[in-house]
This record gives C-alpha cells, structure tokens and sequence, in this order.
C-alpha cells in the first residue's frame, strides 16, 4: 500500500485518521438479525436446542462485526505510522512497524477475544476433547517405540502465554520444526545408511504426528486459537512456511476432532 504524503494537508490527514479511529456503532446487522429470530418463532415455543442456535448465530454475527472493527483500526493505525513518519514507507519498514502495533495492540485484548472465538467454536472444542480423552494413552510406546516430540509439545504449548498473534504463529512454526528435528534424529539412529539431505518426514506422514503433538497439548482451547490466528494474521505471514505451518495445524485439529466419531484413526505406526 503505498502512501504519498502532502506535507500541507498531514496534519488535517492525522486529524482525520484519530477521528476514524474512534469505535462507531455497528449498523445494527446484529440486531436485525436477532429482531428477525424473535419475529420467526415465539420465544415460548422455543426449545433449548433452537434457543441455542439463535445464540450461536448472534454470537458469530457479533465476533465478525468485531473482527472486521479490528482489521479497520489496525490498518488505520499503520495508515498514521505511515503519515507521521516518510522513511517507514517501505515494505521491511511496514513489516516491523505492524509488529509493533499489534505486539501493543492485541496485548489488552487477546484474552477477551478468545474467549468470544472459544463460545462460537464450543462444538468443536467439545469434539477435540472427547477425542483428546479417548486418545489419552496412545503413545509411540505402544509399538516398540519412544515419544520423541516433547520439545515440538513444548513450543506448542508456550503459544497460551502470548497475546499477539505473530508470537502465536512463532510457536507453531518452531513446534513443527521440531517434529522434523525429531523425525531427523531418529532415522539418523535407527537408518544410518539413508541418504543425506533427503526428508526425513513427508507431508503425508507430518498430518498424524502434529495430531498426536496436539493431543498431547491436552488442551481443546488450542482450536479457538488456531481459529483467531486465522482471522488477525496478516496476509503478508501466511506465505511460505507460516502459512504452510498454520494450515497443518489446522488440518490437524480438524483430523482430532473427528477421531472420536470412528471415521478416523491416528495411526500409532507413524509416531515412532
């Protein structure tokens, strides 16, 4: 985004930029669709499974109008960076000045958010943590081998002590460097002969072993964050190996949390 600067106007400009940054009131989407739900059905005709979807669906009506006020602010905030300050008007400088503001940014807000992302996704949480239960005891061990991904479990793990999403992404793509550090490691052991500079784990093999990584997490909140990276990651991270990193994740949450209905299986063969 490229931002000219007239020198004459930039303090009328910086003035015009605060005064957008306030928090207008949403257009009532929200409140039309909740008038339309009441108009529908009689309140005392409801039932509890009906009540909860209406709930449901205020709740993502409301978590995509934040999500959206969100975006705006920030962009509006690297807008005013880019307005006061001529020389960070390039692309390395863009990079470290969004950092900057969502590191600040994100810091009071984090915790909040997820929450709302954790009520909108309470069904899938669920479905992970019964598979999470069910999966409790499934170990390498269990086929001769030994659990090699504690520091992959680790880093994934020290994603809940950040609240800005790029530190978030940061312990992501570390957990799964891991997995190939420890997918290395082994065969170096038990497959001295291979050969050198070959992968040591392919794309097909990384799915179930980030599965297991997640289960081992023991904790079904993991899909309310993976869910909000998702929304508040800049598009610029998510090419190459972030964006590589975070849609794996994803796939592997997604593959947990049908493990418990039987239509899927962790296949204990490739976490030795």
């Amino acid at each position: 985004m490229e931002v000219m600067v007239d020198r004459e106007n930039s303090f009328e400009d910086l003035e015009q930029f605060l005064t957008q940054l306030d928090w207008a009131p949403h257009d009532g989407n929200i409140d039309e669709a909740v008038s339309d739900s009441e108009t529908a059905c009689d309140p005392s005709m409801l039932d509890e499974s009906c009540i909860q979807e209406l709930e449901l669906r205020a709740l993502k009506e409301h978590l995509k109008a934040i999500v959206k006020d969100i975006h705006i602010a920030i962009e509006q905030l690297l807008s005013l960076c880019l307005l006061s300050f001529e020389c960070l008007n390039t692309a390395s400088s863009k990079d470290l000045c969004l950092a900057s503001i969502e590191e600040a940014f994100f810091m009071p807000l984090w915790s909040a958010l997820v929450t709302l992302f954790r009520k909108v996704n309470w069904e899938r949480e669920q479905a992970f943590e019964e598979s999470m239960k069910l999966y409790k005891d499934v170990s390498p061990g269990d086929v001769g081998g030994s659990f090699p991904y504690d520091f992959a479990v680790m880093e994934l793990k020290l994603l809940f002590k950040h609240s800005c999403p790029q530190r978030k992404l940061e312990c992501i793509v570390r957990a799964l460097r891991q997995i190939c550090v420890c997918a290395e490691e082994y065969r170096c052991l038990h497959e001295p002969e291979s050969t050198p500079g070959t992968a040591a784990i392919g794309a097909d093999d990384l799915l179930p072993i980030l599965s297991f990584v997640a289960l081992r997490c023991q904790c079904p909140q993991l899909v309310s964050e993976c869910a909000a990276l998702e929304e508040f990651i800049h598009e610029g991270y998510l090419i190459g190996e972030e964006g590589y990193c975070l849609t794996s994740m994803q796939s592997a949450l997604a593959y947990v949390e049908s493990l418990h209905t039987g239509e899927a299986r962790l296949p204990a063969e490739t976490l030795i």
